[in-house]
């Protein structure tokens, strides 16, 4: 028994630390798979198939079956006597069955183009879907630093609450003693009170943050969930996969597949054709009842249209216009990312130089305030002095923690524009 609870214990424990802990990239890939929009990608690729299987039939013999019943009011007939034979007319009322076989031989590469066509058609698509996870894991990004931010801002306000509760302590048996003045000992409750109220704002901060992250990843965050400082990994600056980018590429690659569509469509094609039939007249229209007959042969289409309308050119001028459009939009969007890029490492190097002199800052305000303490204690200064050096302290402490987040959101914020 005391070994099951033992092993209870630590699996519990075990438990507790991995859900304290989560990484941000964790919560991406949660917040991901619980979008409905990830659905799409499966559905984008059965599609796709689906519509490759068809347009491969198009080299399959295409069959099929008819019919007709007719009635006219004149037939051809033969007025010249000849000797010992009669020519009859055929009847007015005639009728066939048909059996029909065509097979194509070349279509103009319109089948290979249409394949290519749906090809890049779900190649974008997807990007586009990309477009819109990356804004999943923006929102996560934006709430995962709210939970971070509020956490070291939560832990610079206990330390301060620690240091004022021991002043209050001392200056409570003061002031019974009539040591210091009454304004003094409620200065000091009154910044108990006024820190007992960040810390209230600092928790409900957390908590709309918290809510929201298990709103976008559908699962129960733990309650003490704690966002994490590590897991920001060096990034590969030169290899840029932004989804916007890519859902450009993906568009400039099927303008290319719907022009050679367009070519394709006004080429030469080729064909075999076969008709077998049963019909009252047959082929010989001075027979008479029922006979059947054969037809076959090659077949060549040439659109001629092209040559007088104009069609093809100006056509394929069009899509050569709208991937101009596509490629403008590109380098506008490169130039835009790549300033960005400059502008978050610029702020990161720079970010990087202030918590350097926030430590410096901070050693040096622990110090006076170290002294400070001991002139309260001494009856030498007022509380006011010493809450106005507390305060600065504070102040340095929160700045080092919103400069170091600052830092961390620099780096999600290059690893979301290079899409890494």
């Amino acid at each position: 028994m005391k070994k099951f609870f033992f092993y209870l214990m630590f699996f519990l424990s075990a438990t507790g630390l991995k859900a304290q802990g989560l990484g941000l990239q964790e919560l991406i890939a949660k917040a991901r798979e619980n979008q409905p929009n990830l659905a799409q990608l499966q559905l984008i690729e059965e599609a796709t198939t689906l519509k490759l299987k068809g347009l491969s039939a198009n080299y399959l013999p295409q069959t099929s079956v008819g019919g007709q019943a007719s009635w006219q009011s004149v037939v051809t007939s033969i007025n010249v006597p000849v000797p010992g034979i009669e020519i009859n007319p055929p009847p007015k009322d005639q009728y066939k069955f048909t059996f029909d076989v065509q097979q194509n031989v070349w279509d103009g590469g319109l089948t290979s183009a249409g394949k290519n066509l749906e090809l890049a058609n779900a190649r974008l698509q997807k990007s586009q879907v990309e477009v819109e996870l990356q804004k999943v894991d923006q929102m996560v990004s934006q709430y995962y630093f709210m939970v971070l931010l509020s956490q070291r801002n939560l832990q610079t306000l206990e330390q301060s609450m620690t240091e004022l509760n021991e002043r209050l302590e001392r200056m409570q048996v003061a002031y019974e003693n009539g040591l210091i003045s009454k304004g003094d000992f409620l200065s000091l409750k009154a910044k108990k009170m006024e820190a007992l109220q960040n810390e209230e704002g600092l928790q409900a901060s957390k908590d709309i943050a918290h809510k929201a992250l298990e709103m976008l990843t559908g699962e129960e965050l733990p309650a003490d969930f704690a966002a994490q400082l590590k897991g920001f990994e060096a990034l590969d600056m030169q290899n840029n996969l932004n989804p916007q980018i890519l859902a450009l590429d993906a568009q400039q690659f099927a303008m290319g597949a719907s022009e050679s569509l367009i070519k394709a469509k006004y080429n030469p094609k080729l064909g075999l054709f076969a008709t077998a039939g049963l019909g009252r007249p047959g082929l010989n229209f001075l027979a008479q009842g029922f006979n059947p007959y054969f037809i076959g042969g090659v077949q060549l289409k040439i659109p001629l249209s092209q040559f007088y309308a104009k069609t093809r050119s100006s056509e394929v001028q069009e899509a050569k216009v709208n991937a101009l459009k596509v490629q403008k939009q590109k380098e506008a969007f490169l130039l835009s990312n790549k300033i960005q890029l400059n502008e978050q490492q610029e702020r990161i190097a720079s970010l990087q130089k202030q918590i350097v002199q926030d430590r410096d800052l901070i050693a040096i305000r622990e110090e006076i305030l170290q002294s400070t303490k001991e002139k309260l204690d001494n009856g030498l200064i007022t509380s006011a002095d010493y809450l106005t050096e507390l305060n600065n302290l504070e102040q340095s402490r929160t700045q080092l923690a919103i400069h170091e987040i600052q830092i961390l959101q620099g780096k999600q914020k290059i690893k979301l524009l290079l899409g890494q």
